[in-house]
């Protein structure tokens, strides 16, 4: 009988450390995460590769000379200019209240 009791006292005081556990993380780990994560937001921008100015040349007559720039008025789209290379670059910015709203929403807040 008293062994009975010493294993039934452990396993319901592992029981009660999985419970403590688990409502520890769903109640304030969780949400503390969520919230870290929703208040910023990544941002990126793919690489750019390089425009010579051969190639901006070349570009810039076939637009000139192709028959879609007669009827429609696309100088704006080829009006190509020589620029170097630029890498992809990623960044955060603070969230919008709508945002974090929304994220929040999404992640079950």
């Amino acid at each position: 009988m008293n062994k009975q009791k010493l294993i039934l006292l452990g396993v319901g005081g592992f029981l009660l450390i999985i419970i403590l556990s688990g409502s520890f993380y769903w109640f304030q780990w969780r949400p503390t995460e969520i919230k870290k994560s929703c208040s910023m937001i990544k941002m990126h921008k793919d690489a750019v590769p390089e425009v010579t100015a051969d190639e901006a040349n070349k570009t810039n007559l076939k637009c000139n000379n192709s028959a879609i720039d007669a009827l429609i008025n696309l100088r704006m789209l080829c009006n190509i200019k020589p620029s170097p290379a630029q890498p992809a670059k990623d960044w955060t910015v603070p969230a919008t209240d709508k945002e974090y709203t929304s994220c929040l929403r999404q992640k079950g807040l």
